[in-house]
Formats: C-alpha cells, structure tokens, sequence
C-alpha cells in the first residue's frame, strides 16, 4: 500500500518527449503497425508499447492512463523483492527489502513513467526470481525462468545485460557450496536447465531478428550522425558512471551548488558503505548473485557505450532490486543498538528526497502541457531547433509551431529556413544535438532581429523571444 500511494503521488504530470512518443504510436497505429513498422524507427522491442496498446484502447490516453500500467508493475515488483528477501534469508530481510524499494526515490520515479522501465524492473527481478528457485531444485523453475527471460528480451535491449550476470553465477555456482540439502540437490543439472531454458527463450526472437538489426543499425548511424547525443543518452564516461550511485541513493534530484551535492553524495556513500560492509562480510552464494546483478550490467553497458550510448542510470535501473536486497541484508546484521535509527535514517532520507521531487516541478518531467498553453493564450510563433514539430505538441494538439532546421544536426545558414515574421519565439528544445553551432538564432541576428526576453519552461528548456 506505501508502495502503490507513493506511485500515485504527483503522477498527472505533463508527458515528456519520449512518453509523449509513445502515447502518439500506440494510439495512432493498429496493433500490426505499431509493431511491424513502427518499431523499425525505434529502439525498442515492441513489448511495453503491445501492452500499453491494449490498455489505451481499453481505458484512454490520459496522462495518468498511460503511467498507471507502469505503476501496477512497480508495486508487483515490491512485491516480488520482499519475496526473493524472504525466500534467499528471512522475513525480516524481505520486509526490510520491500519496504525500502517501495521508498526508493528513483524507482518510484520510472515507476511513473509512461515507457518500459518499471516493466524492465519486473522482468529482470522475475528471472532472477526463478533461477534462485532453479537453485533449490524446483522443477517448476525451468518454466517459470523460460517465460521471464522471454520477456525480457522483448521489453528493453539494455535489459539484456542482466544475463550475462546469470550466465557467470551458473557457471560459479557448483564451486561456491550450499549449505542446505535442498539446494545441493539443485545444483546438480543446473547448467543443463539453466541454458536449456535460456536457448528457449532466445530463439523467440527469430521472427524479431531482422528488426533488431535494423534498430541496431539505425541506432548506430544516429550516434555517428548526432555526435551530441551521447551526452543525452549515455556515453561512455566517469560522469556516466559516477551518476549510478548518487541517482540511486537520490533519485532525480539534484543541487545546483556543486559542493553541497557532493558532500551530500559522500556522507550517503560512507553511511551506505558501512550497511553494505555488513551485508558482505559473510560472503556467500547469494550475496555473489546480487553482486553479479549489480556489477556485469554496469561493466558490459560502459564497453557497449564505447560504440553506442546506452550507459545512463535510468536504462539500468533493474539493477535497483539487487542493491536494495544488499542494503537489507547489512541492516539486518547491524547491531542491535544501531539497526533502528540507521533503518529510521535511510527511510527519512529517502522520502525527504522524495518530497523534493514531488514539490518542486524542476525535478520533475518536461512540461510540454504548460508550453502548449501558454503559446495557444499568447498566440505567438514558436519556431523549433528541430526539422519536425516534437511529440509532445502533437499530443497536446499545439498549433503554430514551425521546424527552423531543413535537417538536423544543421551544418551551414544553408540548411535555415528563412523567419519572415517580426516577431518571433525560438525554443532551445535539444539545441545542442541539432543546432550546436547556434546556425538558427545566429540567422536572426544576421537578419535583423534582436533577442527582448527569455521564459524559461521547466524542463522543457529556454523560449527566446526576438523582434525585428
């Protein structure tokens, strides 16, 4: 209940550009489309959008219609944490794990978003859930690991990543001892059913695979094309990396003094350090599973980056699970003079940060809604740092805004169009991946113009106003 009231919290905020792209596909397309010809210009498989189509037409395309789906599965995902917690230590562990994801500012956050995450988060969590079962010599397991894995290849291609981290706990599982009987006895074999399982699933995708290599390759020629696109998706690099952790202890919040940030970064850091040192000092079979979880993504997504931008934290965020069963099981082993206000500790923290995100609408979504508003009262002419109109005005049914590039990324005054009117508003919406030479506003000013003001809509970025 904590869980599903957090989630529901603060969630008819305006559609960012990605949610907006999706509301517009799967409400514009038959179902044969969105996943036949829509899906070759995206890159994604068609899992989340096939749901989120279903559930469009059955209950609209609302704001809050659209995230809903995304909140029901972070709840489930709550769940099945306090599930494995109970399941690989004690009830006290699982509560301790549940009650600490359905608090955790960033989960609670993608939790609300209109796109795969939160389904990602489920999936990956699921799969884990039934290879710990695999372990104990469940027979039903096999099954159950089979339709997880299937899922999760048709929901998020970053989600992949979780793999190989089962792929290395199986082959080091058999080396590593069990102490209970049960899970001897499922050990044996396990290689053979674990892969037998997972060829199964794999071989799923054969009807996805030409998509996929048309994704793949689409997605490549963007990176190559788009060199500023890396910075917004996730390149390869130590602010990339060092984002992970302080975006999971935070969520999406952040300070602009810089100095505060990180001492607030490097006191969690230290407090979180000393509750994970309990957690590990007795090191065993599951505590390398977690580890695994948490670790081989964010290693296998900083290679990949090196050729495509996928490391963000946001894209792994189903490593979340994992690091909250840890943060359990160190608090858990606390002393018992300490376990109390350090868990009184992490819970204030968390929610502290949490109402930050809920009260303050920068650190929230982009607000297309009040941009489209405001420009349908004003009546004025927006013209875009783009060559097409973003999703978000389509689906706010904005009017009179006008592409000012031919192409993007734009190259030379060329590829400008021409501003005939006399006054004019330029939205720096993405400026830096389609127009870093500044080419559109620098037309202006060649032209005559003069910037008078600035509005600045949260998220969505700076409105510049010029006049002839």
């Amino acid at each position: 209940m904590l869980a599903l009231i957090l989630r529901l919290i603060s969630l008819n905020q305006s559609l960012w550009l990605d949610e907006a792209i999706t509301a517009l596909a799967v409400k514009n397309n038959n179902l044969l489309d969105l996943v036949s010809k829509f899906s070759l210009g995206d890159l994604h498989p068609p899992l989340h959008y096939v749901l989120l189509w279903f559930w469009g037409h059955l209950f609209g395309y609302s704001e809050i219609s659209l995230r809903l789906p995304s909140v029901i599965l972070g709840v489930a995902t709550v769940w099945l944490v306090y599930q494995i917690g109970t399941l690989q230590f004690n009830k006290k562990v699982g509560l301790l794990a549940g009650l600490l994801l359905a608090v955790a500012p960033l989960h609670v956050y993608y939790s609300q978003e209109a796109r795969m995450y939160s389904l990602a988060v489920l999936t990956v969590t699921l799969s884990f859930y039934f290879l710990i079962r695999m372990t104990q010599g469940k027979s039903w397991s096999l099954l159950g690991l089979l339709v997880a894995n299937t899922l999760i290849l048709f929901t998020d291609y970053v989600a992949y990543l979780a793999i190989p981290a089962q792929i290395i706990y199986v082959f080091m599982c058999p080396y590593m001892g069990q102490k209970e009987a049960k899970s001897n006895k499922g050990l044996e074999g396990l290689k053979q059913r674990y892969f037998s399982a997972l060829l199964l699933s794999l071989s799923t995708l054969i009807f996805w695979e030409p998509v996929f290599l048309m994704q793949l390759s689409s997605g490549i020629s963007t990176a190559n094309t788009l060199t500023g696109w890396a910075s917004v998706v996730g390149g390869a690099g130590y602010k990339e990396l060092a984002l992970i952790p302080v975006k999971t202890f935070m969520g999406r919040i952040s300070f602009e003094d810089k100095s505060l940030y990180a001492l607030i970064t490097g006191f969690l850091s230290i407090g979180y350090s000393y509750v994970f040192w309990h957690a590990i000092r007795k090191f065993n079979q599951v505590i390398v599973l977690l580890i695994l979880w948490i670790f081989v993504p964010i290693v296998l997504a900083f290679g990949i980056s090196l050729f495509i931008p996928v490391l963000s934290y946001f894209r792994l965020i189903f490593i979340l699970p994992a690091f909250y069963l840890l943060l359990a099981l160190g608090l858990s082993n606390l002393p018992h003079k300490l376990f109390k206000p350090i868990l009184f500790a992490v819970i204030c923290v968390n929610l502290i940060f949490l109402g930050f995100y809920y009260t303050n609408p920068k650190f929230q979504r982009e607000y297309w809604r009040g941009l489209v508003a405001w420009q349908k009262q004003a009546n004025v002419k927006i013209v875009l740092e783009s060559n097409d109109a973003f999703a978000p005005i389509n689906y706010y049914e904005g009017s009179n805004f006008y592409p000012g590039l031919k192409k993007v990324p734009v190259k030379n005054m060329e590829e400008v169009f021409d501003v005939g009117d006399q006054n004019v508003y330029v939205l720096q919406y993405l400026v830096d991946v389609t127009d870093p030479g500044r080419l559109l506003e620098r037309k202006l000013v060649k032209q005559g113009f003069q910037k008078k003001d600035t509005i600045d809509f949260t998220g969505v970025g700076f409105l510049n106003h010029y006049v002839r």
